[in-house]
């Protein structure tokens, strides 16, 4: 397993970011200087070619999206042991998976040719219920608070946007701009706005009945993934460059990294428990993956 398999770097501008309020990107001053010492209190195996991972929910579960341009599929793994209690195959260009809280599973899909969409699974049998097709590929997806919105970041041409599709009717809803080159994306708990990460490490904050940008600041370069806590007050900001990864901890208030935290040098993704007290890691490559597990009390 590859339990923190290099030296942590940090990568971020720092802490103490001026308020948001305009499209202009906000100052840094010096935070922290370097990640926590802190060390998973578990680490769960997963299968090799880990793509991304869905929220955990309630039951103690999540999904993990594996595999390589041959072969994909879906894993459902259970936390407190790390056992895999279900596997499902799914199609090879799948690029992003997310889970509402009411079970239904999200699949986005990119396919070689420029084509996008996203694909609707039952969270009890993992079978294909719809298909919503979309302007582009999927970069990033991620399911809302109300149970049946899905946030799909997708690539049009050279620029991207975020498509909002409700499962419940397999439609989309409406489609706003997102900041040329951006990779990852949270929803807050009211819907009300996405942050967008572009791998600069420069975070939007975008309406989504607008697309108005509402807020922009940079946690340093090198941003991979973004996370947001259920009680909407933090971001977690995955980052770093070749075997050097971190987690820049933001407070959305005042718009600051208040801490560091460490990962390993083959994260892909990030996930928060339920009750936002547990940081899951998802770590993987071609050769090995597995979910590292960190407290956040």
């Amino acid at each position: 397993m590859n339990y923190l398999k290099s030296a942590f770097g940090i990568g971020f501008l720092g802490a103490g970011l001026m308020g948001c309020g305009s499209a202009a990107v906000s100052s840094v001053s010096a935070g922290p200087s370097k990640p926590q010492s802190t060390k998973p209190s578990k680490v769960l195996a997963v299968p090799s070619g880990v793509v991304g991972a869905s929220s955990p929910l309630p039951n103690g579960t999540l999904w993990v999206l594996a595999g390589n341009v041959a072969s994909k599929g879906i894993f459902q793994v259970e936390l407190s042991g790390g056992k895999i209690v279900a596997s499902i195959s799914v199609s090879n260009n799948a690029s992003a998976i997310a889970q509402s809280q009411t079970g239904e599973i999200g699949i986005g899909i990119a396919t070689p040719q420029g084509g996008g969409a996203l694909e609707f699974h039952s969270g009890v049998t993992g079978s294909l219920v719809s298909t919503v097709p979309l302007s582009g590929p999927v970069v990033a997806l991620c399911a809302g608070s109300d149970g049946k919105t899905f946030f799909a970041l997708t690539k049009v041409g050279s620029g991207t946007s975020v498509s909002i599709v409700d499962d419940s009717t397999g439609k989309v809803i409406s489609t706003v701009p997102s900041p040329a080159s951006s990779i990852s994306i949270a929803v807050t708990p009211s819907e009300r706005h996405v942050y967008v990460v572009q791998d600069t490490g420069i975070v939007t904050e975008v309406s989504t009945s607008n697309g108005q940008i509402d807020g922009q600041f940079s946690v340093g370069h090198s941003a991979h993934f973004v996370a947001i806590s259920n009680d909407g007050s933090s971001l977690y900001v995955l980052k770093g460059q070749d075997l050097v990864r971190n987690v820049a901890v933001v407070d959305v208030a005042r718009e600051a990294v208040t801490k560091v935290l460490p990962a390993a040098s083959s994260s892909v993704g990030l996930a928060l428990s339920p009750d936002d007290s547990t940081l899951y890691d998802i770590v993987g490559n071609a050769a090995y993956g597995n979910i590292q597990v960190f407290g956040l009390a």
